[in-house]
């Protein structure tokens, strides 16, 4: 069976609730997601034109999912972010990573971004490699996140 892949819109918000229900157990905070925070929220985020999220599916099946947002920097240019880059443990090694990043990459290419940057790569070995194949560079074990709960 084949894979497709689906840029996330308003109309097709439900796939973005499937991709969290499916890929995060639990929200940042590590408490379950409420689903009706998740609708609230997905729905800002499709509507939000800074954001943009795809979705790889096999059949029925949500096989994997990207997404992020774009930019502005203060010296002028916009990159797009690469938030979070996920595909099921069953389809990895199948091209799916690599069809989530070409869509991710075009995407910021036609919106006029002038880098790509995924803050947060793992360091495994598949997902260097993904990097690597796409023209990115990877700082070998560098990975880091701080978070700052507001209000402070």
């Amino acid at each position: 069976m084949s894979y497709a892949i689906r840029q996330i819109g308003l109309p097709d918000r439900h796939l973005l609730f499937d991709a969290v229900a499916r890929f995060s157990a639990s929200g940042d905070d590590g408490a379950p997601v409420d689903r009706r925070r998740l609708e609230d929220g997905a729905t800002a985020f499709v509507a939000d034109t800074r954001s943009f999220a795809f979705v790889v599916v096999r059949g029925d099946e949500l096989v994997g999912w990207a997404w992020g947002q774009r930019v502005r920097r203060p010296d002028g240019p916009e990159w797009a972010l690469l938030e979070r880059l996920e595909v099921a443990e069953s389809d990895r090694r199948r091209g799916v990573g690599g069809l989530l990043l070409d869509a991710v990459v075009a995407h910021a290419r036609q919106v006029g971004c002038s880098e790509l940057v995924g803050l947060f790569v793992g360091t495994d070995e598949a997902a260097v490699a993904l990097t690597r194949s796409a023209g990115g560079s990877h700082d070998d074990g560098l990975r880091a996140r701080w978070v700052f709960p507001l209000p402070l």
